[in-house]
C-alpha cells in the first residue's frame, strides 16, 4: 500500500522549488511527500527545510508514493530508472520526468509498465513562485490533474503536445536570459545617460517586473505597449529607434536558435 502521494527522485534546487512551492500552496502536504537523493547532506537539509520523508535510496522512495517526480539531471535518468523499475511499480502509478531533452517514449520504455507517463519542463522562476511550465505525455483524468496541481502551484502549467517541447523550451526555458540581457542592456544604457550603475540597474529590473505584473493582472502585451506610447512621444521615438535597429527580428531569431539547439539536444536524448 502506498505511504505517500509523491515521492521525489532527487533533491536538487528544482526539486525543492517544487515541493515548497506545493507546500506553501496547500495542493500537497508535506507529510504525504517523500525525497531521495545520491548526497546524503543535500537529502536532510531539504527534507528538514520542508517536513518531508526521506529514503534511503531510489527504489525505497518510489515504492512509496502514487506519483514519481523523476528530478534528476539527463545524464543521471538511466540510473534513475533503473531504480525506479526495480520499485515494481505498475498499472496505477504515475511518473513525471523534469529532465531536459528525455523523451516520454525513453521513459516509457524503461519502466516497460503501463503507466501514466509526462514529461514536463518548469522554467527557473518556478524557484519563486512564478514559474512558467510545460507538459506532454498521456494518463488518466485523475493523472492529469495531480501533474497539473503539483507544477500549477508553483506557477502557470499548460498540457501540449510533446512535438511543442522544444518551442516552449526557447519560449519559457530560455526566455528569462533573454528578459535579463535586456534588462542588462536597460540598466547600461541608462548608466549612458547618466544614471548610477546600481539605480540604473534597480530601476531596470523594476521596470521590467511592474510590466510583467500588469500584463499577468490581464493588460495584453499590445495593450500596455500602446497605453504607454503617445503619437510623436518618448516611447514612439525608442520604439522606432529599437525597430530600426532590429529588435523585433533578433527576438525571432534568439527563439529560433534555441528552439533549434533544444531539438538537437533532444535528438541526442538530453544526454548533453
Amino acid at each position: 500500500m502506498s505511504t505517500a502521494d509523491i515521492a521525489f527522485i532527487g533533491a536538487g534546487k528544482m526539486a525543492e522549488s517544487l515541493i515548497g512551492g506545493a507546500v506553501r500552496a496547500g495542493a500537497f502536504s508535506a507529510a504525504r511527500m517523500v525525497i531521495s537523493d545520491t548526497d546524503p547532506r543535500r537529502l536532510a537539509e531539504v527534507g528538514e527545510r520542508y517536513g518531508v520523508a526521506t529514503a534511503p535510496d531510489n527504489v525505497a522512495a518510489a515504492a512509496a508514493a502514487d506519483c514519481v517526480v523523476l528530478a534528476v539531471k539527463p545524464q543521471d535518468m538511466d540510473a534513475a530508472l533503473s531504480d525506479v523499475s526495480r520499485a515494481g511499480r505498475g498499472e496505477g502509478a504515475v511518473f513525471v520526468s523534469i529532465a531536459a531533452g528525455v523523451k516520454v517514449a525513453r521513459i516509457r520504455s524503461a519502466l516497460g509498465a503501463e503507466c501514466a507517463v509526462f514529461r514536463a519542463m518548469p522554467n527557473l522562476p518556478v524557484t519563486v513562485g512564478e514559474g512558467a511550465c510545460v507538459v506532454c505525455g498521456e494518463g488518466g483524468r485523475g493523472d492529469i490533474e495531480t501533474v497539473g496541481r503539483l507544477f500549477g502551484s508553483s506557477g502557470v502549467v499548460e498540457f501540449v503536445d510533446e512535438g511543442l517541447m522544444d518551442a516552449f523550451t526557447a519560449l519559457s526555458g530560455s526566455g528569462p536570459g533573454f528578459v535579463a540581457a535586456f534588462a542588462e542592456s536597460l540598466a547600461a544604457a541608462a548608466e549612458k545617460l547618466g544614471i548610477s550603475r546600481r539605480t540604473a540597474e534597480r530601476f531596470a529590473v523594476q521596470t521590467v517586473f511592474g510590466a510583467a505584473a500588469m500584463m499577468k493582472a490581464g493588460t495584453p502585451p499590445d495593450g500596455l505597449r500602446e497605453m504607454v506610447t503617445s503619437p510623436g512621444g518618448t516611447t514612439a521615438a525608442g520604439l522606432s529607434a529599437l525597430e530600426r535597429g532590429g529588435f523585433s527580428a533578433a527576438v525571432e531569431s534568439a527563439l529560433a536558435a534555441a528552439r533549434r539547439r533544444a531539438e538537437e539536444l533532444s535528438s541526442q536524448g538530453g544526454k548533453k
